[in-house]
Parts: structure tokens; sequence; C-alpha cells
């Protein structure tokens, strides 16, 4: 099974936890990304069960547009920089909102 059957089915907790460490840094900012995605309740009421389809794809597109920014800007860093920025083609919203 591919990427697309595995979101459909719901992706492991972990992988949100690990998305979420890659594209925070830090621990304050991953644990703000994974509650962008699933609030803090959710998550400690699930534990480390599944996610949801939704979840699930909100966890890939953020996980696919790091992965271009890394690859177009060079580094990680540079990448999370980015990805917390506001831009004006997203109306002054950053790519993580």
């Amino acid at each position: 099974p591919g990427l697309e059957d595995a979101v459909l089915a719901g992706l492991p907790r972990e992988a949100l936890r690990r998305v979420a460490a890659r594209l925070g840094g830090d621990a304050e900012r991953a644990s703000a990304i994974e509650h962008a995605i699933v609030p803090k309740t959710t998550l400690a009421r699930r534990g480390t069960g599944r996610l949801t389809r939704e979840e699930s794809e909100r966890t890939e597109r953020l996980a696919r547009l790091f992965v271009h920014a890394v690859a177009a800007l060079g580094s990680e860093e540079d990448a999370r920089l980015f990805m917390r920025r506001g831009h004006p083609e997203l109306e002054g919203r950053s790519p993580l909102e």
C-alpha cells in the first residue's frame, strides 16, 4: 500500500509527532504544530492511536510542503523560517497557518 492508502486509513499518531518535530525545531513549536492539527485534549484522549483521515491529510500536506521547502531553500532551518513567516501571496499568513 502507498502513501495515499495510508492517509485514507489514518496515519499513526507518531507520524504527526515526527512531522511536527522536524518542522518545529524545538519542543514548544513542535507541540504547537501538533495541536494545530489535533487539539491537545483530543490527542490526550486518543492516546497513541491513529489520526483521522482529515488529520492524516493535513499531516501529509505539511510534510510534503516542508520537503519541498528544504529542497528549494537548501536547509531545514531556512525551510522552518519560510514556513513560519507571513507571505503576501498568502494574504500575510504563513505556510504553517
